[in-house]
């Protein structure tokens, strides 16, 4: 079929399609006749063409290349066929209609089920140009930017091997299976290079342009870069396994990556800023910030108050004016915050309990506990830290526009994982790595890319530097702000990042840091408790907030044990030998007898008492009670039996079945 004749069968809806994928444009064209004579230009343009092959996915890429080859069923792409089974055919047949959808192939479901691609076929004259442009020089992202996807393009194929070339002194190259797989350290395979300028250039590209140089820079800095050179720098990068160089075209997913450019592979890039930390021994003089557990202790404060029924609404779930200033001044993360994010923050605290099932208001506005909060309360660390942490990073309000820092965001255990628990890294190159992470991600299909490029339509693109500092400007924020990572400053810049304690407990992976050695508690006499966090495991801390009442925070955190603080926090189910015990385990000297002896006391004085709603069952005789308990229709009403002839029900007796079991018996109801 000719090109022509391909587009002029399509309807007005199905050409605008295409013009999306072909230029970028959303229904710019009205007219048929323009949108033909628009997109024959630009489907037949060798530049377009080869932009627009880039940008497919690889399983599309592969399939695209096999229906080039025709009958030639050994060609590449071949092996999408192999797997067989309903599966495999039903994802060719999904990536045959989103070729078709894009306009590269005409294809028609039907006719053969075990040979779906014998359906579908290229207008001829975009195949003959996609041939020409494929002779060339041309690869797709993943087999550029990424080490695996270099590697597996070089993996012996089943069709043709490529053309020789003939180079400018006359010599004759043969291209070589050449594969990259080699694990000498970096600083090995940069002195591998012959050429200094080589070095140069690859120093450039991952220190300065998360391995990304443009060719352009490389000749302004050596003017007679000619093809041959270049040719000679690509060989050498492959064969030790550093990168390549190659035409890459990113700008459809929003990227301001599109030209030739001297590449190092991602994976190489990734390594080298995880190998990049900072000083160990900061200079003591630096400030460092932790937010460490203080999201959780705000949390366990706000169960406390609701134990103590010691809060009122208002209607709006806001605290009443004159127990504002009081109660948002002892929750650690309002410090510092405005009257009205202070408020804020509260409430999200509360819509967190009131989601989890640990509060409710009742109906004078007080706040109260529920008897899930008991058992919340004494659960796991693990489970708490699980439960809440995730909630506040999904509902923090967008930074930045929806696109690629949603993603990265999103990634942030991506990123934990990649970093040594509890090392200090330059914010800079801590941030890139993430950028690194999430382009690897993207070329290798692991994310929807399809987000993103109908994000980018309407947005100009992104550079990966600015996207970087986003990034970098995030972390400083809400990950900081919830204890997930640590800062470093010099001066009033921020120099260093590090993940923290919590980042362990949030996503796991060995990035719990044991506590030091030495304990990290001092109990006086009078009650006053001082504690270093960085000694005390977390969930000491948290006991200890829980029984005892925060008066000042600096460096350490200074608390006074008081009747009220150790009784709710035995409404709230810890023990009063389970609360000694966590400041004997962790107290430097002996526990004073008088805070012992005061603490088991307060403590011993909780006693639960259950409270729920119930529909009383009363009749005439115990002889009648027991043939009821025998009917089905009543047993699973039952809460429990009060009395010799008296039941409490979970719900109303207004079941027809239940009356008329109730009815055999001769026990006709008289509501009350």
């Amino acid at each position: 079929m000719m090109l022509d004749e391909f587009l002029n069968q399509q309807k007005i809806e199905t050409l605008q399609r295409f013009e999306f994928f072909w230029t970028d444009v959303h229904r710019g064209t009205t007219s048929k006749s323009k949108l033909l004579n628009k997109l024959r230009r630009a489907m037949l343009d060798p530049a377009t063409l080869r932009a627009r092959f880039q940008t497919l996915p690889s399983a599309e890429r592969k399939l695209l290349e096999f229906l080039l080859h025709g009958a030639d069923r050994t060609g590449a792409g071949g092996d999408l066929l192999q797997a067989g089974g309903g599966a495999a055919t039903e994802r060719i047949c999904r990536l045959l209609r989103s070729l078709a959808d894009k306009g590269l192939i005409h294809y028609r479901a039907g006719g053969s089920a075990s040979d779906p691609a014998g359906q579908a076929g290229m207008p001829q004259e975009l195949s003959q140009s996609l041939r020409l442009v494929l002779q060339g020089d041309v690869r797709a992202p993943d087999a550029l930017l990424s080490l695996k996807g270099f590697s597996e393009s070089l993996l012996p194929k089943r069709a043709a091997p490529a053309a020789s070339r003939t180079r400018r002194d006359g010599r004759v190259e043969t291209p070589s299976a050449v594969t990259p797989v080699t694990r000498l350290p970096l600083v090995q395979r940069l002195a591998s290079l012959e050429s200094r300028d080589l070095q140069a250039a690859v120093e450039s590209a991952l220190e300065d342009f998360m391995g990304l140089l443009p060719l352009s820079a490389c000749r302004k800095r050596k003017p007679g870069l000619d093809a041959d050179t270049l040719a000679r720098w690509r060989e050498q990068l492959e064969q030790s396994g550093l990168g390549t160089t190659g035409f890459v075209h990113l700008e459809h997913l929003g990227l301001n990556i599109r030209g030739e450019y001297l590449i190092v592979f991602l994976e190489v890039v990734a390594d080298h800023l995880r190998s990049i930390t900072a000083d160990p021994d900061l200079d003591p003089k630096a400030r460092v910030s932790s937010h460490g557990l203080e999201l959780l202790l705000d949390f366990s404060l706000l169960l406390r108050w609701a134990r103590q029924e010691e809060l009122r609404l208002t209607r709006n779930d806001t605290l009443r004016k004159h127990d504002a200033d009081e109660t948002l001044a002892a929750l650690l993360l309002a410090r510092g915050k405005s009257p009205d994010a202070a408020q804020a923050y509260f409430r999200r605290l509360l819509l967190r309990a009131s989601s989890l099932g640990l509060v409710e208001r009742l109906p004078d506005g007080t706040l109260a506990t529920t008897a899930r909060a008991i058992e919340w309360n004494l659960g796991s660390l693990d489970k708490k830290v699980r439960e809440l942490y995730p909630w506040f990073l999904e509902l923090e309000e967008p930074l930045v526009q929806r696109g690629h820092m949603e993603t990265l965001c999103g990634r942030l255990e991506t990123w934990v994982r990649a970093l040594i628990p509890g090392r200090w890294y330059p914010l800079e190159h801590a941030a890139r790595l993430a950028v690194v992470q999430h382009l690897l991600a993207l070329i290798n299909d692991e994310l929807d890319a399809s987000r993103l490029a109908l994000h980018s339509l309407h947005a100009l693109p992104l550079g990966l530097d600015g996207l970087a500092q986003d990034f970098a400007r995030w972390l400083q924020e809400t990950p900081h702000e919830l204890g997930i990572v640590d800062l470093a400053f010099s001066g009033k810049k921020t120099a260093a990042v590090r993940t923290s304690r919590m980042a362990g407990l949030l996503f796991g992976g060995g990035h719990v840091e044991s506590p030091a050695p030495s304990p990290g508690l001092m109990v006086n006499a009078d009650f006053e408790l001082v504690l270093f966090p960085a000694e005390v495991p977390p969930s000491a801390h948290i006991f200890v907030h829980q029984m005892a009442v925060l008066e000042k925070v600096d460096k350490v955190f200074h608390y006074r044990i008081e009747e009220d603080a150790v009784i709710s926090a035995a409404a709230l189910g810890l023990s009063g030998e389970a609360m000694v015990r966590a400041l004997e385990e962790n107290g430097r000297g002996a526990l004073p007898q008088n805070v012992r002896y005061s603490v088991l006391s307060w403590a011993g004085r909780v006693h639960h008492a259950g409270v729920e709603p119930a529909f009383l069952l009363e009749l005439p005789s115990p002889e009648l009670m027991e043939q009821v308990l025998t009917l089905p229709e009543i047993q699973h009403l039952v809460l429990r039996r009060i009395g010799p002839s008296l039941l409490a029900l979970n719900t109303p007796l207004d079941d027809r079945s239940a009356l008329r079991a109730l009815q055999k018996l001769g026990i006709y109801l008289q509501r009350v």
